[in-house]
């Protein structure tokens, strides 16, 4: 949470960011094991956002391989997803793609071409397709 100065020093209350949340179910017969977490931690570094990852009662950092491990998500498990920051919602939707292919990618070592890529509209928000996302997630 981060707290904005006025020009005479006083402190202002705090600026709260918007989180989003959401709840995947892990349909990975193995459960949430080192390749499939591994995979998860590569993909939400490359957001500007924090990720909290809740299952089973316990909460976890979700760019922390130990964290989610430690989560001990079998097969069936729901994750709960809450991410905050610039690139929350780019991030979710990265996740959405990993969890709708049930994390296969964990198992790939396929490479996308150097031309996938994000583009920058002029509002200076980045138009998510689906190149960027499978190039972010295969490139770790």
């Amino acid at each position: 949470m981060n707290t904005i100065a006025q020009s005479d020093g006083k402190e202002l209350a705090p600026v709260k960011e918007e989180s989003i949340s959401r709840i995947f179910v892990l349909q990975n017969h193995f459960g949430l094991h080192c390749r499939a977490a591994a995979l998860l931690v590569k993909t939400l570094r490359n957001f500007a956002c924090d990720a909290r990852v809740e299952a089973n009662g316990a909460v976890a950092n979700g760019k922390s391989i130990i964290g989610l491990l430690a989560l001990a998500a079998g097969n069936g498990s729901k994750l709960k997803f809450v991410l905050t920051g610039s690139d929350a919602e780019s991030a979710m939707e990265a996740l959405g793609y990993l969890f709708g292919n049930n994390l296969a990618q964990a198992y790939s070592q396929e490479r996308l071409p150097d031309n996938a890529h994000a583009t920058r509209g002029s509002n200076h928000e980045c138009s998510i397709n689906q190149n960027r996302i499978e190039r972010q997630i295969c490139s770790v």
